[in-house]
């Protein structure tokens, strides 16, 4: 694209920010749930292609688990979580602790104190579950030294179903990292090497990682949901190696677009002797912990599917 075309764009995003941003501070947080509901209802009528390919892998789930019973309209449910989730993280930069109490409640708080107090540091295992960002900022507010973990990322196609031409979905990138910089939160892109997150974890920090993500060397292939799909080990690992607390995080959505956020118990390490099968053993586990809020809410993470199935992705 030209010079001229990218400063095009970039005048309309900027002109078009500063209307959403008028619309957050008349209306709150509320607000931003209407916009996001309202680009989804959009999106669902008019984006077919998208909406087969979720079509496909509800389908697909209902055929291997013949006991599962989602909501007859998961599809719909499933466009509303998504792109509510992405106009949210536009506005990551405007939350304060007060106006986050307002989204967000959480339970669980007390197991991430108990593992800190044993000073060996916090994994925080996330995936792309919900608004999977708000347990960041949530701890962040509340004092806690938290430290996001990412690869290297893909600039290119942040937003992984093209909404719009690559070099917006660039713009977008900047804006929502404009935004993720505001939080009481340090984000360390580490890819292959993990020096950083040992660090942290020896100085008794949190550090997030996703259970799911793309980025890894190795990976093991576990049952999940009636099928066997690509997830790493990578997060027990270095939990075993530095004797940090691995503590299951997810996100639920509730109604008036407030969000839960669950710190589950620590998760219960394999005892396995062989460090590989550990690894493996855990990695199976931890997915059926995984699948189990799936299973309670799969619009949560119907559109992620494609990606658990193909490792050295990045998801978005």
């Amino acid at each position: 694209m030209s010079g001229y075309g990218s400063a095009i764009i970039r005048a309309v995003l900027t002109c078009l920010g500063f209307l959403a941003y008028m619309f957050f501070y008349a209306f709150g947080w509320f607000g931003v749930n209407c916009i996001g509901c309202a680009i989804a209802q959009i999106a669902y009528m008019s984006k077919r292609n998208f909406r087969q390919i979720l079509k496909n892998e509800e389908v697909r789930l209902r055929r291997q688990m013949p006991q599962w019973h989602p909501d007859k309209d998961v599809i719909k449910k499933t466009f509303k979580q998504h792109y509510c989730r992405h106009v949210e993280t536009l506005f990551l930069g405007a939350l304060t602790k007060d106006r986050l109490d307002k989204l967000a409640s959480a339970t669980g708080t007390e197991h991430i104190d108990k593992a800190l107090a044993e000073g060996r540091g916090v994994i925080l295992l996330l995936s792309h579950f919900g608004s999977f960002l708000l347990p960041l900022p949530y701890l962040g507010f509340r004092g806690y030294s938290v430290c996001q973990i990412t690869g290297r990322q893909n600039h290119e196609d942040v937003i992984n179903e093209r909404i719009w031409t690559p070099a917006v979905n660039k713009e977008i990138w900047r804006w929502r990292k404009r935004e993720a910089d505001k939080l009481p939160v340090r984000f360390i892109e580490v890819g292959t090497f993990l020096r950083p997150a040992y660090k942290a974890l020896n100085e008794n920090k949190i550090i997030a990682i996703a259970f799911d993500g793309r980025e890894s060397s190795k990976w093991e292939q576990v049952p999940f949901l009636g099928d066997k799909e690509f997830f790493s080990p990578g997060p027990f690992e270095l939990a075993r190696r530095t004797g940090a607390t691995i503590i299951p995080t997810f996100v639920l959505k509730e109604q008036g677009g407030r969000h839960k956020i669950v710190f589950e118990k620590a998760f219960s390490m394999s005892m396995e002797a062989d460090v590989k099968r550990a690894n493996a053993q855990d990695t199976t586990n931890y997915a059926a912990i995984f699948a189990e809020y799936i299973q309670q809410r799969p619009c949560h993470f119907l559109v992620h599917f494609p990606y658990v199935r193909k490792p050295f992705l990045t998801s978005c």
